[in-house]
C-alpha cells in the first residue's frame, strides 16, 4: 500500500501568497533527489481553486516509512518551519489528512 498525504492551504485573499512562492529551489532539489528521484515520492500533485483561496496538494508516498522519515529530516523540519510562520503570520489556514491507498 501506499501513503497519501493531502495538504490543503486556504488563504483569506488572492492577494496574499501562498508559501509555496517562498521556497527556495535548492529545497525543491532536494526533495527531489532525495525523495522523488529515489522513488520514496510516487507522485506530487497540486492544484489550485476556481476562487484562487485554496491551494491542495498530494504527496503520493511508497509506504508510511518513508513518509516518515521525511518528517525527521532536518531540512524539511526547517522548511516546514518557515512555511507554518508564514501561514500564521498570513492568516492561512492548514489542514493535512493522510491516509493508506
Amino acid at each position: 500500500m501506499s501513503y497519501q498525504v493531502t495538504n490543503i492551504f486556504t488563504r483569506p485573499s488572492t492577494a496574499v501568497n501562498f508559501h509555496v512562492a517562498n521556497i527556495q529551489d535548492s529545497y525543491i532539489q532536494y526533495v527531489l533527489q532525495n525523495y522523488k528521484n529515489t522513488n520514496k515520492i510516487i507522485d506530487l500533485s497540486s492544484d489550485i481553486s476556481e476562487d484562487g483561496l485554496t491551494l491542495t496538494a498530494v504527496w503520493s508516498w511508497t509506504t508510511q516509512a518513508e513518509y516518515d522519515t521525511f518528517q525527521q529530516d532536518a531540512i524539511t523540519i526547517q522548511q516546514r518551519a518557515e512555511r507554518d510562520a508564514w501561514n500564521q503570520a498570513n492568516n492561512i489556514a492548514m489542514t493535512q489528512t493522510a491516509v493508506e491507498v
